[in-house]
């Protein structure tokens, strides 16, 4: 017998009974689309509360939805025009000073060695997670310390985890340069690759000729990656709403406290402007004006 069916509320993600939760329908109460814009069926879920409604507003899937009910004729017009969208909320970002992160390798070293890899990589290159996922070796020069940022992991419905070949945005496709202990990581996962080419044999996967797999080859999904990560933190004493993310945020903000000139962070980053880089890391800037006072102060006095 099949179990009630379980919804995921485009507000707040929250996984409910569907009887608990709104559904988005036109005026004869037929379903309409989910937030992906598939056709009708499921439907786009809503909790019955005004926070949900705002939050799915705000972040633009309840809109979604109804723009392709529109195109399906579904509905004659799409009632989200004339609402005038909540402001954003800005998120204060997560990150990690140089003791926490200290922990956290520590600890993700003596758990996972590939995991303890990965928060290295991602920590000291600031790539976001499908970067870090989909990058290949044909993409990595050793001798010349760069790494080359040319596409994503990505999770697409129904397809699993794919090689996305354009990065998130034009300006993040980049090249960053390392150092040696990023360059003795790569080296130990290359070894170990090859001892697994020769154990595994033709079963080995090579089609992508990805740094960041699974001992045959294979991609990982994002969001394995992404529990493990979760398994590490919930080890250590740090905040525990902490994520994959908060490694680029913590590679960022590390680098402008140590006064790295912020057009570096920006293309290091692979950030469209250096607006965007200085808007996201505006709790490192008191302390940059501050700094920046004392040394005209200084200047002035010579």
């Amino acid at each position: 017998m099949r179990g009630t069916p379980i919804r995921q509320c485009v507000g707040c993600g929250a996984r409910r009974d569907k009887v608990e939760l709104l559904r988005v329908v036109n005026n004869k109460n037929e379903i309409l689309v989910d937030p992906r814009g598939n056709l009708p069926g499921r439907g786009a879920y809503l909790c019955p509360n005004q926070e949900c409604l705002d939050k799915a507003w705000e972040n633009g899937k309840l809109n979604k939805a109804l723009k392709t009910a529109v195109k399906l004729q579904l509905i004659k017009y799409n009632p989200a025009k004339a609402i005038d969208a909540p402001k954003p909320k800005k998120t204060k970002i997560k990150y990690l000073n140089k003791e926490e992160l200290k922990e956290l390798l520590k600890i993700a070293k003596s758990t996972n060695k590939w995991m303890y890899f990965f928060v290295k990589f991602t920590s000291y290159t600031g790539m976001r997670r499908g970067e870090v996922l989909g990058l290949s070796w044909s993409d990595v020069e050793l001798q010349n310390k760069i790494i080359r940022v040319q596409q994503t992991l990505v999770k697409k419905v129904g397809e699993g985890s794919i090689i996305k070949k354009n990065p998130k945005t034009a300006s993040s496709k980049r090249s960053i340069t390392i150092e040696n202990d990023i360059i003795k990581i790569l080296k130990t996962i290359l070894k170990s690759q090859n001892e697994n080419k020769l154990l595994l044999g033709p079963k080995y996967n090579n089609n992508h000729n990805l740094v960041f797999c699974k001992e045959n080859g294979e991609k990982y999904y994002p969001s394995t990656v992404s529990r493990n990560f979760n398994k590490i933190l919930q080890k250590t004493s740090l905040d525990p709403k902490l994520n994959i993310h908060s490694l680029r945020h913590t590679h960022a903000t590390l680098l402008l406290k140590a006064k790295v000139n912020p057009k570096i962070v920006q293309e290091r980053l692979g950030h469209a402007s250096i607006t965007e880089t200085l808007d996201t890391y505006s709790h490192v800037i008191p302390t940059m004006q501050k700094e920046t006072a004392k040394k005209f102060e200084k200047l002035m006095n010579i």
